[in-house]
């Protein structure tokens, strides 16, 4: 066994996925599993469509061909191309999330080429403050899309909820940020005008993510909606908009191991401390946050190295092993580093 390493609990993951899809069915919302921060893992992607996800989706190129190859005919991109990703974007996907009409003509084109018609779903803002056209600029983008041969006007789709700065990873508390009940109205009304307007029949409305757990879990507030798209809520076990855990759901479908390589007592700020260095470090998991599972602290992180206070443990020597529950972006980077070995347990 090659370490660092992350274990990946397949049978959890399809446990979540099916409490999730459950309360999305009681509020007649299809589910859309989200595998981009496992780095679309086909294994992830099958554990989530045995749960319930009946269609998958990601943001990058190469996962997207990861999920077709897999067997999945069906997966959602959910991040507008570069023009250098059209042509994989419409050969491994289904349908792209845009927000920006400069990209039609090289979509358009890359379907033409891959004799394909390509769903579009236009990105509408709502309050998320990242990708999404106006509101009002969404029925002159949504024309475009049918003017253009190979593409089709699939559905709406939505970001409501960001986090503030360093409230996603580690488990902290987010400041609050609830979804917008304006913004879930908002994105229904337009909607309604680009169907009345184009007179057509949008495929799906898809009103965000897993921050919408708090509105799914109470059944309120979702008319119109019929779509959501959710990765963390299954991944890690918590909603994103205060980042609570999802009370039934599974919290440790992913862990990370790492060898520890010393043990020493060392003095910080006139205190001498137990530590251990152990081998895990942002070439592994990024800028992203761990949870240890065991009594002690992260003191400080390196490329290569992570230093850990073990003050309270009782014994602890130079080749054991530490474990610990990655955040999402933590998670996110572990998945997608050659540095780091998979493991799938058998339950």
């Amino acid at each position: 066994m090659r370490l660092p390493l992350i274990s990946i609990d397949l049978k959890k993951i399809e446990d979540n996925t099916r409490l999730v899809a459950a309360s999305c069915q009681r509020c007649g919302l299809g589910l859309v599993g989200v595998v981009k921060g496992c780095f679309g893992d086909p294994l992830v992607a099958k554990a989530m469509e045995a749960g319930g996800a009946k269609i998958l989706a990601d943001s990058q190129v190469m996962s997207l061909m990861r999920l077709t190859e897999a067997g999945f005919s069906n997966p959602f991109m959910l991040k507008q191309p570069t023009r250098d990703e059209t042509k994989g974007a419409v050969k491994f996907s289904s349908c792209c999330f845009i927000s920006d009409g400069a990209i039609l003509p090289a979509l358009a084109k890359a379907a033409r080429q891959e004799k394909k018609e390509c769903g579009v779903a236009i990105m509408v803002e709502t309050g998320g403050l990242r990708e999404g056209v106006l509101a009002a600029g969404a029925a002159e983008l949504a024309k475009k899309i049918i003017g253009f041969q190979g593409l089709r006007l699939a559905g709406l789709a939505t970001n409501l909820c960001q986090p503030a700065e360093g409230a996603r990873d580690g488990g902290q508390e987010g400041p609050g940020f609830e979804p917008s009940k304006a913004g879930l109205n908002t994105l229904v009304e337009t909607a309604k005008e680009i169907e009345d307007k184009l007179d057509l029949k949008l495929d799906f409305i898809s009103g965000g993510s897993s921050s919408l757990w708090g509105l799914i879990e109470a059944g309120g507030a979702m008319a119109g909606i019929n779509q959501v798209r959710i990765g963390e809520a299954i991944l890690l076990g918590q909603e994103t908009a205060r980042f609570k855990p999802i009370e039934g759901a599974h919290l440790d479908a992913f862990a990370i191991f790492s060898e520890v390589l010393e043990v020493s007592d060392k003095r910080r700020g006139g205190t001498w401390v137990k530590q251990a260095v152990l081998s895990l470090g942002k070439q592994h998991i990024g800028a992203g946050m761990l949870k240890p599972q065991f009594i002690g602290r992260i003191l400080q992180m390196g490329a290569d190295h992570l230093v850990v206070d073990i003050s309270e443990m009782d014994k602890l020597s130079a080749g054991d092993i530490l474990k610990f529950i990655p955040g999402y972006y933590a998670l996110s980077a572990a998945c997608a580093s050659p540095l780091v070995s998979k493991e799938y347990p058998k339950n």
